[in-house]
Order: C-alpha cells, then structure tokens, then sequence
C-alpha cells in the first residue's frame, strides 16, 4: 500500500470527524443522532442463535426471540423531570444505551426504544409550588429587614420541631425564637451533621439536618448584617433566600397549600427539566428513543384504561379516587401480585421492607392509586370520578399499551423501579389486558453508590452530569461502566476511573497510535506479507477473541469479559507488532484495528466510519488538522536525523555517545510532546512517529530550556562580539530577539518568551555568559 493511499485513509477520518462537528453546531443535533441505527449492523449473531438476558422477572437468563420481520418491542421508564439529572441517570440510561446498541447492531434487532417522560408527578408538582412561593417572597422586599428574618426563622423553628426534633433530642428543648438559643442550636446541628457517617443513620435526616444548619448561619448572618450599609442590597435577600430554600420551600408551600396557581406552571417546570435530561442524555452519546411518550398526553387514555380495570372488577372508587385491589386481582385465581417482588426479595436495592399505609380510603395496606382525587392547589382533569389526576404507575402502563398493546419483549428501568412501580404496572396491565405475560423480560440497572450511599434526587447527595463532565470525558464513564456488569451495584470514585477507565483509554490510544504510525512507514506495513507462524499464530488468538467477544455479548451483554477480550487481543497485536522483525502483516493488522474500533464504536465509545481505525483523539471530537501532509516530511527528516545520530554515538567515545543519547532524549521527551509528536523506540533500532494530543514535558520546563537549539549559544547579533553593550542589556531586545520574557535585576532572563520557567541547567550556563561579557565590558570601559 502506498503512502498516498494511507494517506488518503487518514483524510477520510479526518473528513467524517469535521462532518459530525458540523452536523453537532445545529439545533436539535440531539434528533440528528437517531441515524446512527441506518449504518450496517456488525452482524454478530450466528443462525439459529440469540443473546440471552438476565429477566428480573424468572431471575434467570431469558433468550430474547430469533430475528424475525417484527420490531423488538422494548419500553423503558423514563425521568420524572423536576430537577437536574445526576451519576444515577448515567448508568441507568448510559447501560441501556449499550444494551440497546449491541442488540441492534451486533445482533441484528430491529429494536423499538419506547421512552416515557412523567410530566405529572408529586415532585413535579411540589418542586413548580415552592419555587414559585420562594420568587414570590424574594419579590416582596427590596432590601434587607427585620421582618423577613423573623419570617425565616418562624419556618425554620416550625422544620426543626416537625422534622429534626423528634430524632435529636439536643433540639427537643431550645426555641429557635430566641435569639441567644442559636449558637446552640447550630452546635447541636453540626455535632448531628459531623456524626451522621454512622451507617444507621437515616440519610433523609441527615440531610434536613444539612438544610437546617444552612438557613440557620444564614439567619445569624444577616441578623449581623442588618444594621449595616450591606443590608439596603438586594443581594442580601438574595443570599439569605438561597440559602433557606430548602426550608422555605415546603415551609411556605404547607402555608399556602390551598392556593391555587397557574397550572402553566408545573408544564413549564417539566419542559424545562426534560430538554435538560435529553441535552445530558446527548452529552453522554445516549441514543435518542426511537418514540417517546408523556404522562399529560395520555390523560383521556388513562381515563379509559381504569375504566377497564373496573370492569374487570380488580379497581374501586373511594372519595373520588380509583384503587387498584390486589386482594380481588390475588383471589381471581387467574392472576399472580407481587410477581417481581416475590422473584426478587434477596436483591440488592429494592424497597421489600416497606410498609404501606393504611389510608382509611383503601380496602388493603396494599391497594394503590390508578385515580387521585384533587387536593387542593394541584392540577386537575376531569374523570367520572370527579377532578384529579392519574397515579404513578398507571401512566407506563397506559402509554406502552399504546403502542405495544397487550405484549412486548423488554421492559427496562433503575432496579429501585422493581417494587413497587414496576410491581404495580405489571399487576394492573395484566388486570386490563387479561393476561399472565405482559412483559417477556424486566431488565433493572443496578444501582450507583458513592461514599456508600445511593444516589437519590430527594437526598440531594447526587453529582450532577453536568459538573461530572466537568473532570471526565463521556467515553472515560461509559468505559467506566462498560468495565462493571449492568445488573450490578457500582460503587463510583476516582479510583475507578484514574485507575481503570483512563487506563484502559490509554493502552486503546496507543494501540491505534500505534498502528495508524505503521500505516505511514513504507518499510515495516507490507501488504502481500509471507503469512508465516507469528502471523498465524496472531490470527488463530484474532479468531479466540472474536469467539469470546460474542459468547460474552450472547451471556446477557457481559460486557466486562467483552471488554476484556479486547484488551487481550490488543496485548497480543503489539506484541507482535513489537517483534524483532522489521515488518508486519498489514492485512491482518488493519483488520485487527477496524474489528476493535467497530466493536467499540458499537458500545458508543466512537463514530461509526468504516473506513477508519481508532476512535477520536477525545470525546469531544474537535476536528482533525488537515496539516498532517505537510507536517509528516518535517517529522520523518526529524525522525531520521535522531536514528543518525543515535547510530554514529554508539561508534565513538562513550562520552560522545553519552552527549549525543542525552540529546536524543531531550527531543523525544522535551521537544516533541509539546507538538503533539511521539517517537517510540522499536526492536530494530527505528523511530515510530506517533501524534498524540500535545502536552508539556513532565518537568513542565519550556521546548527549548534546557538547552536545546539553545538559545544562550545565539550567534545572531552576538554581544560577545561587541564588547559595547552592557552585560544588563545582553540577553534583551535587540540582541536577544524572541527568546526571553522576563529578567532579574542583572538582566538575566527568568522564563522564556512563552512565560516558563528556565531550567536551573540553562540559568547556570547564561550566568556564566553574563559573567563573561562583564569581564569583557569592564576590560573595554577601562582601556578607553
């Protein structure tokens, strides 16, 4: 293969890469991603074959049906949308993404992704009331006043009593409506907040503890503040109603729990949330649904739905609200309740233990909402049964029987979804539809702790993806993640990415580095190589890697034993790329590399090009320089030029040979790197040349400071050819153009013109140059 045609491969990369940052810049790119299923499947399923799953439902591997004409019918419970999305959502949605993704393009499905957004929700609706009474009293004052700080801190008296006290018995007895009681009652915070590591402590009041503690430092602040010019700020309400938010909220939306507002409102608070859940969903590279559906778009269809439960006699109405009874479900002799929980009650992270409320309303404990009568202040619409709205759970079961009317194949959801929402939307499904098997297979994400606690919204413990993207890449936490089983507990630090996700991103960089470098040397990458033993011996392990690739994938989408699979075969190809032997198989090594970046790109660590092997430099895919043509002569004459020098060291003295490998050296390490150039020693003694994203030497000394094309050796303008100019000037402008930014007092130079430090070895060497143009200035002030 000739360069120009290697060459013509990396353009083609580069062109595709500048494509998907043009098609990124529009609106709606988000949409745009969906074409990712129209590209060929890498077709891993052998006939007669499929992939099993592990079905919460059996607790057993379930085989998904044989490829037909029929779409794989797949529904997956979406966000409840009032707030921020966080870790948590990643690896829900991020793992589904991956399943969804090999069953679509190495298995060959026709997968329907069916997502739903509950837009009608408690949370929605107490979220939309407390800000909205929060702006509200935000609004009221100008300034700074008495009467707001005593308004805050009758609520936070009334949260303490109602919410803290009972648990903390150092509250039970100071009143926060005397001001002398705060310090106490802030030392009786914090000592519960510092002690609250204890595993059983209850999380929920560790953080209203936290909540407390905020609005109370706020409180003694501004009462500080209050006298003083600091007080006529607006900024000062602001400061104070941040930090009482936690406790002004619920405090003022009990207040006011009867008023009415717009309900616009709470849609509003839900669209906002949405468009911000599926703008995080395309930052992780998440595929969009390929439908999705809302709770208030469906509400005539509920309607009918528990209108149909009815008449099959498993619901009834109570005070203008429609329960679901699981005795007459349980009792019919046709029906199973509790199918999930029952399979499932030694798992790991589901709610088994909790106990229902007996509200006078319900027949059982067990009984739940399909239909809620309206309370005051919330939204409504209307039903034979009176104003309401619909209950948690029968909107999934509504919206999927929509589309997927009386059967589909994979259900999908967190595994804290398991009981009891998953629980109840299948037991109330199968009520309406008159079946024993609504859903094939419920597959449930495991959960993500950090610091040992889950991650919960309503703790507010939660990272935010956001500020997670912030320190990692989406390709390091979907490598992250791809590294753990789906269905298990991931216990999420820094450790695990510093130590596993960045490390394995490292070794599959290099690997591509790696070749794409060969691709480039005419003298090592021969097409028509003999296929001799190593090249055997390579494709037989390509062959075992493939085969274990896909038994690991079939295995419920064991991704960690695919993942290694593909770290052993990139272990085995360099090192036989690393072999004595001056040359390669390129066949076999480009069909190695575009086999691993296919599987790759397939798990959505990269973008689908089949004509390129290796990934983006990075996640954010900045387009590729068109320069490489031009660079590349430069950096195989630099390239040549270290091989030279390297060989004619070893020919002389062992001083020389040590002066000349040092030299060698400073550029590999110093110079290079910087560029974005990296130069790997291979067995024959010949330099690779590998692009890499440019970084500073590990000293973070400059390009040229430790004397390099060294700049205390200028001949150009030389001032120890003049005997004039002043030793304080001679490292300056005229005479030292471009080489330095800063002096000390003697005028020699601190860092170069980039602004870094010089190296303590080229400080010594332009003292000794300062030293001797002194000599040689005082010696002509002196004859004259």
């Amino acid at each position: 293969m000739g360069l120009k045609f290697r060459l013509a491969l990396i353009m083609l990369s580069l062109s595709h890469r500048q494509f998907l940052n043009l098609r990124q810049t529009r609106a709606g790119c988000y949409a745009l991603r969906a074409c990712h299923s129209a590209h060929s499947p890498v077709r891993g399923q052998a006939p007669g074959s499929s992939p099993r799953l592990h079905n919460s439902l059996t607790k057993s591997k379930t085989s998904l049906p044989l490829n037909s004409e029929k779409p794989l019918k797949w529904y997956s419970c979406g966000p409840t949308v009032y707030d921020t999305s966080h870790l948590g959502h990643a690896r829900n949605y991020l793992s589904q993404d991956v399943i969804r993704r090999v069953l679509a393009d190495y298995f060959n499905y026709d997968v329907h992704y069916v997502m739903n957004i509950t837009d009608i929700d408690d949370k929605i609706i107490s979220r939309t009331r407390e800000s909205f009474f929060v702006e509200r009293l935000s609004s009221q004052y100008s300034q700074l006043t008495q009467e707001l700080i005593t308004e805050t801190s009758l609520f936070l008296r009334d949260f303490v009593s109602s919410q803290l006290a009972p648990s903390i018995p150092e509250l039970s007895h100071l009143d926060l409506g005397d001001t002398t009681s705060r310090p106490q009652v802030l030392e009786a915070l914090d000592n519960f907040v510092a002690a609250s590591s204890a595993p059983m402590v209850d999380a929920k009041l560790i953080m209203n503890a936290s909540s407390a503690k905020r609005c109370l430092e706020a409180l003694i602040m501004s009462q500080a503040r209050l006298n003083s010019p600091a007080a006529s700020d607006k900024a000062a309400v602001e400061e104070l109603i941040k930090e009482s938010r936690d406790i002004l909220g619920p405090m003022l939306n009990l207040k006011f729990n009867e008023e009415t507002i717009d309900s616009a409102q709470y849609a509003k608070t839900a669209a906002i949330w949405e468009a911000r859940f599926f703008r995080d969903m395309s930052r992780l590279n998440v595929l969009p649904p390929d439908t999705v559906t809302r709770a208030s778009e469906y509400v005539s269809e509920i309607i009918g739905f528990v209108q149909g439960i009815m008449k099959k006699g498993y619901a009834y109405t109570s005070n203008g609200s429609v329960y679901f009874d699981t005795q007459a479900f349980t009792q019919s002799g046709e029906h199973q309740y509790n199918k999930l929980l029952t399979a499932n009650r030694t798992r790991e992270g589901i709610n088994q233990d909790v106990v229902r409320a007996h509200i006078p309303d319900k027949k059982a404990a067990a009984d739940f909402a399909l239909w809620k009568a309206t309370k005051p202040g919330e939204p409504s619409w209307p039903s034979p049964w009176g104003g309401g709205r619909p209950g948690w759970h029968i909107e999934c079961s509504v919206m999927a029987s929509s589309i997927f009317e009386d059967h589909m194949h994979i259900h999908s959801g967190g595994v804290d979804l398991l009981f009891p929402h998953h629980t109840n939307e299948l037991a109330q499904s199968e009520a309406y539809h008159g079946c024993s098997d609504w859903v094939d297979c419920f597959i449930h994400i495991g959960h993500l702790h950090i610091d040992g606690l889950k991650m919960s919204k309503s703790l507010k413990n939660f990272i935010t993806i956001e500020d997670l993207l912030k320190t990692y890449t989406a390709r390091q936490l979907r490598l992250a993640f791809l590294l753990r089983p789906w269905d298990s507990r991931l216990d999420f630090s820094d450790t695990i990415m510093k130590q596993e996700a960045l490390v394995l991103e490292t070794s599959l960089n290099n690997f591509f580095s790696h070749i794409s470098s060969l691709m480039l040397d005419d003298a090592t990458f021969k097409i028509g190589h003999q296929f001799g033993a190593d090249e055997r011996d390579l494709r037989a392990k390509f062959d075992d890697a493939r085969a274990l690739f896909r038994k690991a994938l079939s295995d419920s989408v064991n991704t960690p034993a695919a993942m290694n699979a593909i770290r052993t075969l990139v272990s085995q190809t360099s090192a036989y790329m690393n072999r004595p032997s001056s040359t390669v198989d390129g066949l076999l090594i480009l069909g190695i590399g575009r086999w691993i970046t296919q599987m790759l790109e397939m798990f959505g660590l990269g973008n689908h090009d089949e004509s390129r092997v290796g990934w983006d430099s990075d996640s954010t895919q900045r387009s590729g320089s068109s320069d490489m043509d031009v660079l590349l002569p430069y950096l195989q004459a630099m390239s040549s030029f270290r091989d030279d020098v390297r060989r004619i060291s070893k020919s002389k003295s062992p001083s020389m040979a040590k002066e000349l490998l040092t030299l060698c050296d400073r550029i590999r390490e110093d110079v290079l790197p910087p560029l974005g150039v990296q130069l790997s020693d291979r067995a024959d003694g010949a330099a690779l040349i590998k692009c890499i994203p440019p970084r500073l030497p590990s000293d973070s000394k400059a390009p040229n400071s430790d004397g390099l094309a060294d700049p205390s050796h200028t001949t150009q303008n030389d001032p120890l050819e003049n005997s004039e100019v002043h030793p304080h000037n001679m490292f300056k402008p005229p005479y030292a153009t471009g080489l330095y930014g800063t002096w000390d007092d003697q005028g020699i130079p601190l860092t170069d013109a980039g602004g870094l430090d010089l190296s303590k070895n080229l400080r010594k060497k332009l003292q000794k140059r300062w030293k001797h143009q002194m000599d040689i200035y005082s010696q002509n002030q002196g004859s004259t």
